[in-house]
């Protein structure tokens, strides 16, 4: 009796505490990192308005060379959208485009399907600096409570915001002159 009242005592402060740390961690992961490019904005724009484009210069290629992606709809317009299934750490998911400005933004929605279940909004946004392009890679994921709990105990702006750096700078390299060539 004494081991199950413990044990009740243990299962109850645990819960407590759960719902306490969910009450105070964000339900809300915005981030975003820049880049500047110097490189004309139509030649940068050229690497971001289509998921195809987008996939030369992804951070996550990395994760899984052998990565199965399938395209639907017309590739650079509302609604397209990129269905990838990879190994455990390049998951499976589904990315769609919800929006576009030309020569200024495009929307992301992306889906992660496995291996566990989550949505974000991502965009991309490139801006003419003159000598050159800023381009903004941004993203917001609402995360519902007790699921939050995960932002006390991982540092989502370091892991994601490390990616999106590397990606930056992989797109800096293929665009920059001395490495530019048209994406096919």
């Amino acid at each position: 009796m004494r081991l199950l009242r413990l044990f009740l005592v243990v299962v109850l402060v645990l819960a407590l505490l759960a719902v306490v740390l969910s009450a105070v961690a964000p339900t809300t992961l915005t981030l975003s990192r820049k880049i500047f490019i110097q490189a004309p904005l139509d030649t940068v724009w050229n690497y971001v308005s289509t998921l195809r484009a987008m996939d030369l210069w992804s951070p996550w290629n990395a994760l899984d060379t052998t990565m199965k992606k399938n395209y639907y709809g017309t590739d650079g317009s509302v609604g397209a959208s990129m269905h990838w299934v990879g190994n455990k750490q390049a998951g499976e998911g589904r990315q769609t485009i919800t929006a576009i400005e030309p020569r200024h933004r495009i929307d992301v929605h992306v889906q992660f399907l496995k291996p566990f279940s989550s949505e974000a909004n991502s965009y991309i946004q490139v801006d003419d600096s003159g000598a050159g392009t800023e381009v903004t890679w941004g993203f917001t994921s609402i995360t519902p409570r007790p699921f939050n709990i995960i932002y006390i105990f991982m540092d989502m702006e370091k892991l994601i915001g490390q990616d999106f750096e590397k990606g930056l700078r992989r797109l800096k390299e293929l665009t920059e002159p001395k490495h530019v060539s048209a994406p096919s």
